[in-house]
């Protein structure tokens, strides 16, 4: 059966079409667009017309792109910003009406648990915990799990754009505005710290955009491509790359190989709340797993 799922996201929607072949997800269609769905609105907790229209663009040409191919269902999830939103159904009304798609939104937890079960399909935990970090726009989800068990799950909503609009008053980021995030992340993220603690992961596996982003800077500097067997980025190089991307203004981020412009400011209060995790978990690798939300829906509609 091929599947299509759409991720409605609060900065990017992106879909994946697949289907299963000899056990193993087969990917036979995928786009990703930078919608940016809450910008403007999702500190006041409402999505603004103007996204609206850049939704519905975006997923009729989805639509076109999933019919093409052939699907036997397409399933929308609405995250964070879904969730945020006073007005969220009535967007969802007017998605429908435009493109006869039902967005389902999920809740944190839910998000969270489908993130691992994508990631659980791919990455090998080698019989140890892993602490997964999904980075969205609105939300971050955080799993401490392994391969077949998890053992604590929660998302916070502090998502890159959040923390945007928080955080990031100059550019570059100021050391003053540094500090008020870790501060703010000693408290919101007292919880994870304390699993941590309780649990003690020790592979740190990163999914999604601020990852995806991650992986391409890695391979443009190394001009080594990570594969299956080698699916890590060692926290050396990651902290070179996290000192350019903190220090150097807007104009001079756009020339990083590897880091597109639709990314070039998100990716910094993303990049100090990695950073931040890495000091928790004291760990010197990031894995990186091409899997997350989307996969996580689709075998769980195999399982």
């Amino acid at each position: 059966m091929r599947i299509a799922v759409i991720d409605l996201g609060t900065n990017t929607f992106k879909y994946i079409l697949c289907e299963l072949q000899d056990g193993k997800l087969v990917r036979l269609a995928s786009d990703l667009q930078f919608v940016r769905l809450g910008k403007g609105g999702i500190s006041d907790g409402r999505i603004l017309q103007e996204a609206v229209d850049r939704a519905i663009h975006t997923l009729s040409d989805f639509k076109k792109q999933i019919n093409r191919v052939g699907a036997d269902e397409i399933v929308a999830i609405g995250t964070n910003v879904f969730r945020a939103a006073k007005n969220a159904e009535e967007v969802i009304e007017e998605i429908y009406e435009e493109l006869r798609i039902k967005v389902h939104v999920i809740s944190g937890e839910e998000e969270a648990r489908l993130i691992s079960f994508g990631v659980q399909h791919e990455i090998n935990f080698e019989g140890e915990k892993g602490l997964i970090m999904d980075i969205g726009g609105g939300s971050t989800e955080f799993i401490i799990c392994d391969e077949k068990k998890i053992y604590w799950k929660e998302s916070f909503e502090i998502g890159a754009q959040r923390l945007m609009d928080a955080f990031y008053k100059e550019d570059p980021i100021s050391l003053e505005s540094q500090k008020e995030m870790y501060d703010f992340f000693d408290e919101e993220l007292a919880s994870l710290n304390e699993q941590i603690s309780i649990f003690q992961p020790k592979k740190l596996i990163g999914s999604a955009g601020t990852f995806d982003t991650i992986r391409s800077m890695y391979e443009a500097r190394t001009r080594e491509t990570l594969t299956e067997e080698k699916n890590f980025v060692g926290t050396g190089i990651f902290n070179a790359m996290y000192q350019e991307l903190l220090t150097l203004p807007r104009v001079q981020r756009l020339q990083i190989a590897g880091l597109i412009s639709e990314r070039v400011d998100m990716i910094v209060p993303a990049a100090i709340s990695l950073q931040y995790v890495i000091e928790q978990v004291q760990t010197d690798r990031i894995y990186i797993s091409e899997s997350s939300l989307r996969e996580g829906i689709f075998w769980q509609k195999h399982s």
